[in-house]
Parts: structure tokens; sequence; C-alpha cells
């Protein structure tokens, strides 16, 4: 094939298929492997490959956990839409697993075994390929656990092309050490910790920019806790900081993106009044603005988790009330999501690309397939 085509063309053409075909094809020709298997090739088909949404489904008496891939423009809404006609995959990992942040085609999961047993891995599930991390020095407790005393993030720096995993400290007092894991070397390393010393580091972190960004509780000062936004770019592997927006009504932030910049929740547990600011140059705290002020209108409670996974615009709301709904700000409409069956419910939803990284590095991870037909149950 190379002696007719260009290897642009080549690259054109197969970054046209679906990553199982291209699996496949591998097995053709030393040439076509390597084609596939190229580093430019693999970059330009993450580029390339259309948004998807991948939810994770999990019985609700914890017994197993599915996922199932969506188009941005078919995801499963209450009553139009369902599951029918889809292949829903057993996930690969204990039901106390735990995905801790999302790149590109690459998931990063902490795998509880049991009490203080746990593996991180890197998992592509459009490949069923994963990367098993060697153990963090840092410690036994990490991420949601709530006797965690680490926080972890994970983003993927371009000009290197390489993902990058963060441990730091829950609690700043503690005057433990911070550690950064890098795909390449394969190897944690140990870095500065951040300084102003925080107080403690809130759970949720978001990936923006470059840099990953968690909301902390600073030192108390004038009867008051200064919060702000901590960061660390991923290029330097430095640390720094953002201003929170003020005022607001919230007595909690938690972080997400919204077209692709910065933003905060402002969360008040009192009342269903919260808050999106959204950040539209970034660092800069003057260029904060309201994205939107809840209301009634958006179901009961407040929204813990804001996630907007399509290019249309529309968001995921998670409330512990109702669970995952999706709102369109355009129409100013609220559907709700659809469960996979009725001992089912929506345990995570992460915006994800075909991709074919972990492609010689990583190891199978199969897991049982189901067709989902009318009346299947997955509990």
């Amino acid at each position: 094939m190379s002696g007719v085509l260009s290897q642009g063309l080549i690259f054109e053409i197969f970054s046209r298929l679906p990553s199982k075909s291209l699996l496949r094809f591998k097995s053709l020709s030393k040439s076509i492997r390597s084609c596939i298997a190229s580093p430019a090739f693999i970059r330009m088909l993450t580029l390339l490959s259309p948004k998807m949404i991948l939810i994770t489904h999990q019985g609700k008496h914890c017994i197993k956990k599915f996922y199932t891939f969506h188009s941005e423009d078919q995801f499963p809404l209450f009553p139009r839409r369902g599951y029918i006609g889809l292949t829903a995959d057993e996930f690969p990992y204990s039901k106390y697993s735990l995905c801790v942040g999302s790149c590109d085609g690459i998931l990063c999961i902490f795998d509880f075994k049991e009490f203080k047993e746990y593996n991180i891995n890197l998992w592509n599930p459009s490949i069923r390929r994963k990367l098993t991390l060697p153990d963090c020095p840092a410690s036994p407790y990490p991420e949601e656990f709530p006797y965690g005393v680490h926080r972890v993030g994970f983003g993927f720096h371009l000009v290197s092309d390489d993902y990058k995993i963060v441990s730091l400290p829950k609690l700043g007092r503690t005057g433990k050490p911070s550690y950064i894991y890098t795909m390449k070397t394969g190897a944690w390393c140990k870095i500065a910790s951040p300084t102003p010393r925080y107080c403690e580091v809130r759970m949720r972190r978001c990936f923006v920019n470059g840099a990953l960004h968690w909301v902390v509780f600073g030192e108390f000062t004038e009867a008051c806790y200064c919060d702000y936004i901590l960061t660390i770019n991923l290029s330097t592997e430095v640390f720094g900081t953002i201003a929170l927006p003020l005022p607001g009504p919230g007595y909690g932030s938690e972080l997400t993106t919204i077209q692709g910049c910065l933003a905060v929740i402002s969360i008040n547990n009192d009342s269903d009044d919260n808050w999106i600011w959204v950040m539209r140059e970034y660092n800069n705290n003057a260029s904060w603005f309201v994205f939107l002020k809840s209301d009634k209108n958006l179901g009961k409670g407040p929204f813990e988790r804001v996630l907007q996974a399509t290019s249309d615009g529309r968001l995921f709301f998670y409330t512990p009330c109702e669970g995952f709904k999706v709102y369109d700000p355009k129409r100013g409409t609220l559907s709700r999501l659809q469960i996979l069956d009725v001992e089912s419910l929506v345990f995570d939803i992460k915006p994800i690309v075909e991709s074919l990284r972990l492609l010689d590095i990583g190891t199978p991870c199969q897991g049982s397939q189901v067709s989902i037909l009318e009346g299947t149950s997955f509990h």
C-alpha cells in the first residue's frame, strides 16, 4: 500500500475507521501495523475522532458495573431514546473502583481490591487495554475514600505527548511531599509541595489549559478561611493559585469546564440557589462571569457536579436527590437521563474519544459484552 499511496493519504483513510477495525487491520502486514501503531497516527486519530460519552452503570445492590458508549447527539434521554440496540460492556475493575479523571481516550482508574489495597490504572475502553502503574510512594489512602490523605489529578501534556498524574497531600499541614507520574518514564517523582501552605484540598479536580486545578481551604486569617484555586502546570510542574470569583451564594465550590474554560460551581447546601461561574480568559480574575443561576426548573437540591460533554452546550447536572439530568441552556429544557434497567443507576459520566493510546504498552482487559434487548437486566 505504501508503494502506491503516500503516508499522508494512508493516515487520512485510516483515521476515518473505527478503532475496532484498525485493530483487525494490524495483522494484514508489517507496514500497515507500523502505520497504525505510529505515534503520529495515534495523535492524529485522537484529534480527529468525534466526541463520545461513556456512561457507567451500577446495579442498585453494588454487584456489577457496566458501561455504554454514546455519540454526543444520541445519549439516552427519557422518554425519547433508550439503550436498545447498543452493547453494554462489563466494567473490567472491581465494584469499588473510582475514575479520577479522563483525557481524550484514557481514563485514570483507582481499582480498590480490599481494605488498603489498590492499583492505579490507565485504561483505554475503546481498545480495552490498560496500563497498571507502579505504587505511588505517597499514601495507601487516595482520593474519594473518606479517610484518604492524598488528592489525585490526571491530565495530558500536549508538547511532550505524555499523560501525567499528580498526587498531593489532602491536608497541607502534614508536611507530606507531592508526587508526579509520567507515562513515558513509567515512574513517580517527588516535586516541591505547594506554597503558601493550605488547610485542605477539596476532592474534585479539573484539567483545563494544560493544568490541573483544585479548590482548597486556605489558612484561617481574620475570622475567615481564604479559599482559592490551587493549580499545577503539567509542563513546568510548578504550583500556582487562582482567586475564586466573588461574591457568590455558595458555602462550597466545585470545579468543572464550560465551553473549554475553567468554571466554578458555587454550592449552597441550604437552598437550591447555585451559580456557575466561568473564566472567559484563563488566569484573568476580572474575566469571571455568571454563566448560569439555578432555579426550581433545574430540579431539587444543589447540583454537586456539572459536566459539559457535548459541543452544542448541553449540560449534565448531578443532584443527590434526582441523579443525572440533562439541561439545554439554549431552549431552557431539562430532561431525565434514562437508566439502563430498573435495577441499575447511572454511576458516572465521562467525555471520551476513540483512541489507540496504550496500543503497544498496555495489556488486554477484556470484559463480558451484552447486547441490550428489551427486558435485559444487568443487576
